[in-house]
């Protein structure tokens, strides 16, 4: 067996380069990259007016025992 790696920036190309594999019957996955996420435009303002408000001392972060508290209630 072997395993060929391939860096694909363009989706045109992905889809090309799928039904290349298929033709071929040649079995793949695709591993795409999560680290790119879209933001609208009123979550990045929310971010800046929060970011803003810790800065001016007009609110304060949660204590990380507060925030595992929190997690445990929702997921247990």
């Amino acid at each position: 067996m072997t395993t060929i790696t391939a860096t694909v920036h363009n989706s045109e190309d992905v889809k090309l380069l799928q039904e290349v594999l298929n033709r071929f019957g040649i079995a793949y996955t695709i591993n795409e990259e999560t680290e790119e996420y879209a933001f609208t435009a009123s979550e990045l303002k929310s971010f800046r007016d929060t970011q803003k408000a810790f800065k001016q001392g007009k609110t304060t972060a949660k204590d990380w025992n507060e925030i595992q508290k929190d997690l445990n209630r929702a997921f247990h």
